[in-house]
């Protein structure tokens, strides 16, 4: 009689315990793509295989050294401009330097802009001996692959030069593909380009 007691309640009992362990193993299963997904992702960056240069002669003042890096970051379908810039100086810093320094960055497919980001480093450019900043687009979605690219330039005014407003344009970066939904123009989309830092009043 207790044999057949210890047999009734055994019974669930080892079905319950195969039930838990089904369901856990189709929960670590189900998981796993989740962790894959997660990481399928990467950002990409392409970027000018070098350092553009630019010496600015700045009057009574030692020259500084200004170098830009262009580049454009794809995460998905996800994709922004970036300008790296920094700038050194030989010898002793003091004085006002720029009356202007802004860098514009871009986002564009095929030379036409999609993001416009202006940078204003006309404090840092004159209170630092030498230094670095980026400046980049927002991101922008877009299911359309292909001729994404970074672009940009510097537009600064020396002081006391009497010359007025320089542009310097970089040029762009190599593309970059992200990750394509569709073949046609679906989902591409494109903003109010930001104002030219040319035409921006001075501070």
């Amino acid at each position: 009689m207790h044999a057949s007691l210890f047999r009734r309640f055994a019974a669930p009992m080892v079905t319950a315990l195969s039930l838990s362990a089904a369901l856990a193993a189709t929960s670590t299963v189900a998981a796993a793509p989740a962790v894959a997904a997660q990481g399928a992702s990467a950002v990409i960056t392409n970027c000018t295989g070098s350092w553009a240069e630019k010496k600015i002669a700045l009057p009574g003042k030692p020259d500084l050294l200004v170098e830009a890096r262009v580049c454009v970051l794809a995460n998905g379908n996800y994709r922004k401009g970036r300008i790296q810039v920094r700038w050194s100086v030989d010898g002793l810093t003091y004085g006002v330097r720029f009356d202007k320094f802004v860098v514009q960055t871009r986002l564009e497919r095929h030379d036409r802009i999609h993001q416009t980001e202006n940078c204003d480093y006309e404090d840092e450019v004159n209170n630092q001996g030498g230094g670095s900043e980026t400046c980049e687009t927002a991101y922008m979605y877009s299911s359309v692959d292909g001729g994404w690219t970074g672009d940009g330039k510097i537009v600064y005014d020396v002081n006391n030069d009497g010359k007025g407003a320089y542009t310097w344009d970089l040029g762009g970066s190599p593309s970059v593909l992200g990750e394509p939904l569709a073949s046609n123009n679906e989902g591409e989309t494109t903003d109010e380009p930001a104002p030219d830092p040319a035409d921006m009043p001075e501070q």
